[in-house]
Formats: C-alpha cells, sequence, structure tokens
C-alpha cells in the first residue's frame, strides 16, 4: 500500500468517526480544524514527500492509442522520456547506471 492510499484511508477513517459522533450527539460540535491548520498540515505532507523522493527513476506503462508507451521520470535531471519498447527503457537505465 503507497502513502497516498494510507492517507486517503486515514481521511475516510476520520470523516467516518466525525460522523458517528455527530449521529450520536446530534447537538455536540465535531472539531474542524482551521484553515490555517490545513495549510501547515499540507505543507508538511509536501516537504515530507519533497524530502523523502529517492533519485531512482519513476517508470510508467502507459496505453496510447492501443500501444504500449512507457513513461520514465528521471528525478535527477526532472526530465519525462518515453519510449514504445520495454529493451529501449533497459537500455536507457543502464546508461543511466553507468555514466
Amino acid at each position: 500500500m503507497n502513502s497516498y492510499t494510507h492517507a486517503s484511508q486515514a481521511l475516510l477513517d476520520q470523516q467516518r468517526r466525525q460522523l458517528e459522533t455527530l449521529l450520536q450527539h446530534p447537538h455536540s460540535t465535531v472539531y474542524e480544524p482551521s484553515r490555517v491548520g490545513q495549510l501547515a498540515n499540507r505543507l508538511g505532507q509536501m516537504l515530507m514527500a519533497w524530502f523523502t523522493r529517492g533519485s531512482e527513476p519513476r517508470i510508467r506503462k502507459l496505453i496510447q492509442g492501443g500501444t504500449d508507451v512507457w513513461q520514465v521520470y528521471d528525478p535527477a535531471t526532472e526530465q519525462t522520456l518515453y519510449f514504445n519498447h520495454e529493451s529501449e527503457v533497459r537500455i536507457w537505465l543502464d546508461q543511466r547506471f553507468y555514466q
């Protein structure tokens, strides 16, 4: 499970608990973080993602027009490259590794 899925599940669990609390106590209010708190939380998440990102390329297989296309993002050069064949991706990875 990736961190995005975990964060989404945590948010859903929090919202479920808040709804259950409202149903049990209709006159009470559920704590909602302030706008500043929400922005601080989002900033913290962005900083965590930035500090923990690696230098390893990220590779995705896409289907465009019925054909497979390999998308490679190289964080070292901040470039996104596209290849038509898996073998081309492997060659690029070997060349990148030995540079």
